[in-house]
């Protein structure tokens, strides 16, 4: 499988669970499917930078967090 972009896929794991949310809330925000989002947390398919900040928000993400996950 390639990586669609380097992603710490551990730390995006740990912040989810640490966030509490759902997946399919998350789908909602991001305006995705369960399947993308899926292909997303593997790194299959990239996220995009508009996706990022979704993301960040959030999950309360400070930005020394967001770079360590988003741009390892």
């Amino acid at each position: 499988m390639v990586k669609a972009q380097n992603v710490d896929i551990a730390l995006l794991e740990k912040a989810l669970t640490k966030s509490g949310l759902k997946n399919s809330y998350i789908c909602e925000k991001l305006g995705i499917s369960k399947q993308s989002w899926s292909n997303k947390r593997r790194g299959v398919t990239a996220i995009r930078q508009s996706e990022v900040f979704v993301l960040c928000v959030l999950l309360h993400l400070e930005e020394d967090e967001a770079k360590k996950i988003f741009y390892p």
